[in-house]
């Protein structure tokens, strides 16, 4: 007989070591109420209403704190169990403005305490949980009498600063789910417990308000309180839980494929929040997630066809919208070869509509020109086992930025003292977890790797010839001068992953160009094919992995299958009924260079350019060439779903669904394959992307019958993938291939995240931060210093800074002081100053650097004669603030935080301005200017130019 054995309520059970009470009577179906106990943290027993009674203890112990033990003999429900229980929830109702029916007994006290409530709450509605509320839940489970409790008093008002959280500290019952979910289950480390006894509260950083926090909003708080104490800002009092119907579907941002239950009401999307236990997230979710819907609903959505006539594009039927764009793609097919039409592809689309269009193009217009440019290879292990694994090694990723639900796996493992190196050239929030943190010279991070591997080969690793001979090239002197590492740290590097133990290895779209060097760190260290191993890309979009797989790539068909190879076209065109081209088409960046500077030789001048789902023309900083190509193309058929900047290029505009408006796949980094499932319909005539390519193959002489997605991937995909057979029944699970990484570009979604209320302005947008270079000799470091001042016109500074040196060196907590100095000299921080200063002060330039680059105070780039601020403030923001800001970013060649070349103005934002009705808000030095029209805001700021 087993000796961990338990009696509970009189059943005996087994349990493993280190689970509680609590843990062991959940898994056998015992009910045990809690308030404070939060799955994934660590047990507060804050609540008491947990409290069961163990034979042998003097005192109830609480359920979620208590080991069981061998022969522990226990009882949930016992007399005085049940009193102790109701007597705490008493309390909890009458400790502030918990304003259910069962809060009272006495008629006269509840009219006044509910007007008084309503007054707090500014609205007449009761409580904004509507009865989805734990506490009233057990209230009403136990009978619970609050006659003879005093009512406590509410000390703090209710907090409205954020756009998208409201606090209720009325209604807060000190039960601390929300620290644990934001400091144990996202690593925030935001809001923590605040003052004592009746002063007690839940405080932010300084106890300010969430806006002025560390808070970055993934809203994992809300979702963990049991009471009304933290709601959604943008759903509150606008449903109820009995009015919502409950769609569950995947996540649309980034490669990680979180799991989302939405909450429609009146066909509309009023919430969310993440499906608890879920894979991958496990109910865990980003701001983007959370509060990233209302795009769907916006009134910028495309809503008909549309057709440029005359210069300007006009309303236009289905039929014709189609019918001209088949024959486009005919007339220029039969002239200039089937090469001259090209077709994009957004990684957001669903894997039936990828499938769909290369398909089209292959088979209907017979060109492999086909390029998705977030199509990128995923995650090689579960998503999972980063919290687990014994080592990280982190390159190019700002993870909790990028792809912030997986970056909290990488947070608790950090947490829990797993070991994590941190490569990146961009001072990164994560790389304050980091057991190693590396800051080196960008594009450097393959000369590391390489060195590292030729350090692990010195002390004994064993590798293939290949990757010595490559090694060999790396010695320890060419990898400090490439880096800008100390030797010291490349060795410590070395150390942490010359182990036994696995090491995962994972990077982000900026480096993967260098896959390959990764692949031979792992191949050299055994981590290949081995759990919590692996080189693991973390996508950029929802199903870039599905892009690859559905063969949404110029030189490969569906399953990674070579247009080149005759066998792997010849099973393709016996499915499909046709020859398939064999000249692999343009990748993304050779299509734009062909259409902006003409084709290359051996190629075709692209003249019709498809494109789906991807905003083009905003892509300018990473493709500059784009503008000129989106000109020159001869006709540009534009399918999307928000009106955007490409749509000024496009001869035709088709209406798509967006999503959570069709039923569809994503494969996600980790190779899973996840339902995204219609919960709202679409607007106007916007139609499905799969019925809108099978339209258009018809017209292109193809006979193809409308399928559901389901159909597509049952009947099609899974018959032509090999790796995707078993997957059926739209179930969600794992793809158990993996495959090599491919390379993108990436923009974010802020065509998406401008029509979604009060995203923005939670999500601060990053200052313009110059990229970090290591230090050289002293000499050139005092060159470059005393060159700068004079290039300003101040070359007696250098004796006022000196001093300011002098004076603070070997002065413990020196920096700040000397920075706020130095600053007020000169203007600005640029790095040169940053070395001369940690020169002086004898520490590393890349601790002066980190400072500088953290604190707001300081900036790296002059300020201009003008200080332009665009407000991006709610009311601003709804205006069209965002729209004014790309104005003065294009005209003035800058971003946020930058100053022009000849100092003439400064770029910056600010997040209110206080003048919300003369939306849109310009300030102009100190000048405000209300109700800004794009049309005349360039004019403005000129006017300023050469005054003073």
């Amino acid at each position: 007989m087993p000796e961990n054995i338990i009696t509970i309520d009189g059943r005996q059970l087994t349990f493993q070591e280190e689970e509680t009470i609590l843990e062991v009577a959940r898994k056998n179906g015992i009910f045990i109420p809690t308030l404070c106990h939060i799955k994934g943290a660590r047990p507060t027993g804050a609540c008491r209403i947990c409290v069961v009674e163990v034979k042998g203890a003097r005192t109830l112990l609480p359920a979620c704190a208590t080991p069981a033990a061998p022969n522990m003999v226990v009882y949930t429900h016992s007399p005085m169990v049940i009193e102790a229980r109701k007597t705490v929830i008493a309390l909890l109702l009458q400790s502030g403005n918990h304003n259910c029916a069962i809060a009272t007994n006495r008629s006269q006290d509840w009219t006044s305490f509910q007007e008084r409530v309503a007054e707090y709450d500014q609205s007449g509605d009761l409580c904004p949980a509507h009865s989805a509320c734990n506490l009233q839940a057990y209230a009403y489970r136990y009978q619970v009498d609050t006659t003879g409790f005093m009512r406590a008093k509410t000390d703090y008002p209710m907090e409205m600063a954020s756009p998208l959280i409201v606090r209720d500290f009325s209604r807060c019952i000190l039960c601390g789910r929300c620290v644990e979910a934001c400091n144990t289950i996202q690593v925030n480390n935001a809001i923590s417990h605040g003052f004592r006894g009746a002063r007690a509260k839940i405080v932010a950083m300084g106890d300010d308000n969430l806006q002025r926090s560390d808070c970055v909003f993934c809203g994992e708080c809300i979702q963990a309180c049991p009471v009304a104490a933290l709601v959604e800002k943008k759903s509150r009092y606008k449903i109820r839980p009995w009015e919502a119907r409950h769609v569950r579907t995947t996540c649309h941002y980034c490669g990680v494929g979180c799991q989302l239950d939405l909450h429609i009401k009146d066909d509309k999307i009023m919430k969310v929040t993440g499906v608890e236990d879920a894979e991958p997230n496990l109910g865990r979710l980003c701001v983007k997630g959370r509060f990233g819907y209302d795009f769907v609903q916006s009134p910028d959505r495309l809503t008909v066809p549309m057709i440029r006539e005359d210069g300007r594009l006009r309303d236009a039927s289905w039929h014709e919208a189609l019918d001209l764009v088949a024959s486009k793609i005919r007339e220029i097919s039969d002239s200039d070869g089937p090469d001259a039409v090209a077709g994009i592809c957004s990684a957001k689309s669903t894997n039936e509509a990828l499938y769909l269009m290369q398909k089209l193009f292959r088979t209907g217009i017979g060109t492999n020109n086909l390029a998705s440019p977030f199509a990128a290879s995923g995650l090689n292990n579960p998503i999972a086992e980063l919290e687990k694994a014994p080592c990280i090694f982190l390159i190019g990723s700002d993870v909790t930025e990028e792809n912030p639900v997986a970056g909290t796996f990488v947070k608790r493992a950090a947490k829990s003292g797993k070991k994590l190196i941190v490569a990146d050239s961009r001072p990164t929030k994560i790389a304050s977890f980091a057991t190693l943190p590396l800051l080196l010279r960008e594009g450097s991070e393959s000369v590391l790797v390489n060195g590292i591997i030729q350090g692990l080969i010195s002390r004994g690793r064993q590798a293939g010839d290949s990757i010595r001979e490559i090694a060999a090239s790396y010695s320890m002197d060419k990898v400090v001068e490439a880096t800008g590492l100390s030797e010291d740290r490349i060795n410590k590097a070395i150390d942490l992953l010359n182990t036994n133990e696995p090491a995962m290895l994972v990077y982000g779209s900026r480096v993967a160009s260098f896959a390959r060097t990764f692949v031979r760190l792992q191949e050299t260290l055994g981590n290949l094919g081995v759990e919590c191993g692996g080189v693991n890309y973390l996508g950029d979009l929802n199903n870039s992995q599905g892009a690859c797989d559905m063969g949404f790539l110029p030189a490969f068909l569906p399953g990674y299958r070579s247009v080149e190879d005759p066998k792997a076209r010849n099973s393709f065109e016996q499915a499909w009924g046709t020859a398939l081209p064999e000249k692999p088409g343009l990748t993304f960046p050779q299509m734009v260079r062909n259409m902006a500077l003409g084709p290359s030789e051996g190629e075709k001048r692209i003249r019709l350019l498809y494109c789906v789902g991807e905003n083009l023309a905003i892509a300018r900083p990473a493709m500059p060439d784009i503008a000129a190509a989106l000109e020159a193309v001869d006709f540009l058929v534009v399918q999307d779903i928000l009106n955007n900047e490409t749509l000024q290029y496009a001869d035709v505009v088709l209406p798509a669904a967006a999503w959570s408006e069709e039923t569809g796949t994503y494969t996600n980094c980790e190779r899973r394959v996840s339902l995204m499932r219609r919960a709202v319909p679409s607007p106007g005539e916007a139609k499905p992307e799969a019925w809108i390519l099978t339209q258009l193959a018809n017209r292109l002489g193809l006979d193809w019958e409308i399928e559901t997605s389901q159909g597509i991937w049952e009947n099609e995909i899974v018959q032509l993938v090999p790796f995707l057979k078993g997957i059926t029944g739209f179930a969600d699970v794992r793809s158990p291939l993996r495959r090599p990484g491919w390379t993108s570009f990436n923009y974010h979604h802020r065509t998406l995240l401008e029509q979604c209320e009060g995203l923005l302005e939670s999500i601060p947008r990053t200052k313009f931060t110059p990229e970090y270079e290591p230090p050289g000799e002293p000499e050139e470091v005092r060159a470059k210093f005393i060159q700068l001042l004079e290039e300003e016109g101040k070359p007696e500074a250098k004796e006022e800074i000196d001093a300011i040196l002098a004076e603070y060196k070997d002065h413990r907590g020196g920096l700040i002081p000397v920075l706020q100095q130095v600053q007020g000299i000169l203007g600005f921080l640029p790095i040169s100053v940053q070395h001369y200063i940690a020169l002086g002060l004898g520490i590393p330039s890349s601790d002066v650097f980190g400072v500088v680059s953290f604190y707001s105070f300081f900036t790296m780039v002059p300020r201009g004669r003008h200080i332009i601020r665009i407000c991006l403030g709610t009311a601003c923001f709804v205006k069209g603030s965002g729209k004014l800001l790309d104005i003065l970013q294009r005209h003035l060649k800058v971003d946020v935080g930058q100053t022009t070349e000849d100092r003439e103005y400064s770029l910056d934002v600010v997040r209110c301005v206080g003048a919300c009705g003369l939306a849109p808000v310009m300030v102009l030095d100190d000048e405000t200017h209300g109700q800004m029209d794009p049309s005349r805001i360039i004019d403005v700021v000129e006017s300023v130019r050469g005054t003073a």
